[in-house]
């Protein structure tokens, strides 16, 4: 269920069906209730209200969505933006901000309708489903990594929190990659909601099926790292053998990896590896989608890690 207020009005989303969604407008003291049906398969829940309508994303499986608009007697609705990949968005003023997954692009729209312009295209991506937030002169938006603010003109970007993504250390010599020396010790985390694939829905499902509340992060420990060829140019690759845990369970897989200095106090890890989902537990979801059918995913899921510790400073 999602909640919107605003000038004594409340909008919830009862939920979706088959071929359509309902929402109920009423106002904060539960009287005079509407309701009012969406059309589309999949509504992403998110429901926006100012004193004359009802602002909300008509989204299908496939991302082919669009932004709405309808009076709050729920007689008319008109589509403002019709988008591949629309994902979030919030009223600012008399516009409206939106976040296109396709393009990784927040655009603004007026809210009596015309051209969207381009706001602003961030440079670290929000991932499929940022937070936004607005005053009458800033736009406020998070990413795996931080919350930043930008003019509502596109202006003067800046981050303003920085959060925590990747989490691990590396213990090694200091000649490490070009030289192992001692058994070097390397333990990384990763939050569950930092895994994306592009769909909204699939993410959402996903978290759900992980138990996110209680197993949070993806946890990896090294047992050891095998050398492969020579390093050179201040690069290695390896075979890293490790502990991977995923909602409680560990299996022990083999991940290639590379690894680079950037500095003398930054390296870059890059890795890759397929993990399947029945070894940890979890069955593969599957999606009942109109029009379609049933839809089924795999049982391999591609897990890519790129990360950038740097020397502790003490």
């Amino acid at each position: 269920m999602a909640t919107a207020r605003g000038l004594g009005l409340a909008c919830r989303v009862h939920g979706h069906f088959p071929d359509r969604a309902l929402e109920q407008l009423m106002a904060l003291d539960g009287t005079d209730e509407i309701v009012h049906a969406t059309t589309g398969s999949w509504q992403e829940n998110q429901t926006a209200v100012d004193a004359n309508n009802v602002y909300f994303i008509d989204d299908d499986f496939f991302d082919t969505g669009t932004l709405d608009r309808t009076t709050l007697d729920g007689t008319a609705v008109e589509t403002l933006v019709s988008t591949e990949g629309i994902a979030a968005f919030v009223l600012a003023g008399d516009a409206v901000v939106f976040y296109e997954n396709s393009g990784e692009t927040f655009r603004s729209i007026p809210k009596a309708g015309g051209t969207p312009t381009l706001v602003l295209t961030p440079s670290e991506s929000p991932g499929t489903n940022p937070a936004l937030a607005s005053t009458d002169r800033y736009l406020y938006f998070t990413t795996p990594t931080g919350v930043w603010r930008v003019g509502l003109d596109g202006s003067n970007p800046v981050r303003l929190l920085t959060t925590s993504g990747v989490v691990g250390f590396i213990e090694a010599d200091a000649a490490f990659p070009e030289s192992i020396g001692a058994k070097p010790k390397v333990e990384v985390s990763v939050p569950v909601r930092q895994i994306k694939s592009g769909k909204k829905a699939m993410d959402t499902r996903m978290l759900s099926e992980m138990n996110q509340p209680v197993h949070p992060k993806i946890e990896y420990r090294v047992l050891e790292l095998k050398p492969k060829g020579s390093p050179s140019g201040g690069k290695a690759e390896f075979d890293a053998v490790g502990a991977l845990t995923v909602v409680g369970v560990t299996r022990t897989n083999t991940m290639p990896v590379t690894i680079t200095r950037v500095d003398k106090t930054k390296l870059k890890v890059n890795g890759a590896t397929i993990v399947k989902m029945t070894d940890h537990g979890l069955k593969p979801p599957a999606f009942d989608v109109l029009g379609v059918g049933l839809m089924k995913t795999e049982d391999d899921v591609k897990i890519t890690l790129e990360w950038t510790p740097e020397v502790e400073k003490k």
